[in-house]
């Protein structure tokens, strides 16, 4: 066999490689971006155009109706429920921010206590916080509840920012021991030679160089609070205490759903998700790659 031929058949491996390649990458973002975008048409139609034969993709008949009505509107019709979207807004952001400012709080020292300090049982009580997060959630339900019950938290803010809290503690506490032990002992020990206390060497060395673990542990937590529904389902009983995950459902009726206005909801309620993911996407990949490196 000649070195041309043997430079052809390459090629053409390469060719079908990327051929296969691109190919599956097609059908994989249709799969993903179909749904998203199927979502967003139809809250852009009148309802009678929902059902329209055959589908409408994209409706002649486009409105923003549906988003004027979800916003400043709140009777359903036919249903008799009401749709306070804007406080189930307030309080998915609310509780997201809260959570995150709480979990990475008691995360980064209980991480850095882990990744810097030895002492007995280290390694047995990591792995057993790490275990934690591996229980389903119907098996806790039950006496989360008795104990938010026995201290008067069932439908409050401040039950549910706990509970999340709880959800969100294991794993943040994991990625970021991995972040910290990464970071060398050197740096914090020469910032405090320099006049650093153990307080800014850790704020000043390690937290800077864990930023992108940091923007990824948030990234985590704040999307398991915001898509969280069993928890939320189950402690939350009034408008003004239930997230927009939950109210979401309610926009469906025994007997009737109005689809076009459950689209608008759902189109809103993704949106802090994907604008964050776009703005952090850096942050969040390099936090990723450099946690999945140091493991």
């Amino acid at each position: 066999m000649t070195l041309l031929q043997s430079l052809d058949k390459r090629s053409v491996k390469r060719y079908g490689f990327n051929v296969l390649f691109y190919a599956n990458l097609v059908v994989l973002l249709t799969l993903t971006i179909l749904p998203l975008f199927w979502m967003i048409s139809t809250s852009l139609k009148p309802l009678e155009r929902v059902f329209a034969t055959p589908p409408e993709i994209i409706s002649s008949e486009m409105t923003l109706e549906n988003y004027y009505s979800i916003l400043f509107e709140s009777s359903q019709e036919l249903t008799g429920f009401t749709w306070p979207f804007t406080t189930w807004y307030a309080n998915s952001i609310l509780y997201a921010a809260t959570t995150i400012t709480i979990t990475l709080l008691v995360a980064t020292f209980s991480a850095y206590a882990f990744a810097r300090f030895p002492f007995p049982g280290r390694r047995l009580f990591f792995t057993f916080i790490l275990f934690m997060q591996l229980f389903p959630g119907a098996a806790i339900m039950i006496p989360m509840y008795n104990w938010l019950n026995t201290f008067g938290l069932v439908n409050t803010r401040l039950g549910l920012i706990l509970v999340y809290v709880m959800l969100s503690l294991p794993l943040a506490i994991w990625m970021l021991e991995g972040y910290f032990e990464a970071v060398p002992r050197d740096l914090e020990e020469s910032a405090m030679v320099d006049g650093c206390s153990p307080i800014g060497a850790i704020l000043r060395i390690t937290l800077r160089l864990s930023l992108p673990g940091l923007i990824a542990t948030a990234l985590y937590v704040f999307s398991g609070v915001w898509n969280e529904f069993m928890f939320s389902l189950i402690l939350s009983v009034s408008n003004e205490v239930r997230p927009v995950s939950v109210g979401l459902t309610y926009y469906r009726g025994e007997v009737y759903v109005h689809w076009s206005k459950l689209m608008a909801a759902a189109s809103l309620s993704t949106l802090p998700l994907i604008a964050i993911f776009i703005l952090l996407r850096r942050y969040f990949v390099k936090g990723m790659l450099e946690g999945a490196l140091k493991g």
